[in-house]
């Protein structure tokens, strides 16, 4: 079984391979406005993305996003119990 969403084979196998760059970039870290503007795509593209691996994965928490996309090690992505709306940079 792949550990990494950079390893397009198991189970990332399944995400096309936008997705997989969204999925590196959630696990080091990075908000959705990052994201987007790293890869030169709208944060609303970013969330399309997200929602996209979500169904494909069978996920339905962004915790279990972070888990996903840090290959089991949560601890090491950097969140510290940040939801979801946070890292999309939503205010609160």
């Amino acid at each position: 079984m792949s550990t990494s969403p950079d390893d397009n084979d198991g189970t990332y196998g399944k995400f096309a391979p936008r997705e997989l760059e969204v999925l590196h970039h959630i696990a080091h870290g990075y908000t959705y406005a990052a994201i987007a503007h790293k890869l030169k795509i709208s944060p609303h593209t970013v969330d399309t993305y997200v929602r996209r691996i979500k169904i494909k994965a069978d996920i339905k928490s962004y915790p279990q996003l972070l888990i996903l996309a840090t290959g089991g090690d949560s601890a090491g992505s950097g969140h510290n119990g940040d939801s979801e709306s946070a890292l999309r940079g939503d205010r609160s």
